[in-house]
């Protein structure tokens, strides 16, 4: 009696290798894609904390300023200016002298701290309102 043996060889069909190829060739790019978007966001996160970070304290050291001079309204001018900073930060200072503020009409002082780079799609800004007397934050 004769029996036959079906015997299979080692390795890929054609097929087995066009379907693996397709699919590679769908899997790996979209991988990547997603993989560059996730940098580009984290970049830009950690772009927005730096500028937040400038920001701040640009904006504590003139509030310090303030709380160490009493006369700080006569010399508060001298924070208004615009730095080119390292990575390519630009911070800015304006100061704004307020007359007849509030029920009051009290007079008053605005600082406006503004930080932009080229890369964010928003500038940070932080502003706060001082009068001879108190603070008031915004």
């Amino acid at each position: 009696m004769l029996t036959r043996f079906k015997h299979r060889e080692e390795g890929f069909t054609l097929i087995e290798l066009v379907v693996a190829l397709v699919l590679i060739g769908i899997i790996f790019p979209t991988f990547f894609s997603l993989a560059g978007m996730a940098s580009v966001k984290a970049a830009k996160f950690l772009r927005s904390q730096q500028a937040q970070y400038l920001a701040e304290s640009k904006m504590e050291e003139i509030i310090g300023f303030k709380r160490l001079n009493w006369d700080w309204y006569k010399t508060i001018s001298k924070f208004e200016k615009t730095e080119f900073l390292e990575d390519d930060y630009t911070r800015s200072v304006k100061i704004e002298k307020i007359k007849n503020w509030g029920k009051a009409q009290i007079e008053g002082w605005q600082v406006t701290v503004t930080v932009s780079h080229p890369a964010l799609d928003e500038d940070v800004t932080l502003t706060i309102r001082f009068s001879k007397y108190y603070e008031i934050k915004e």
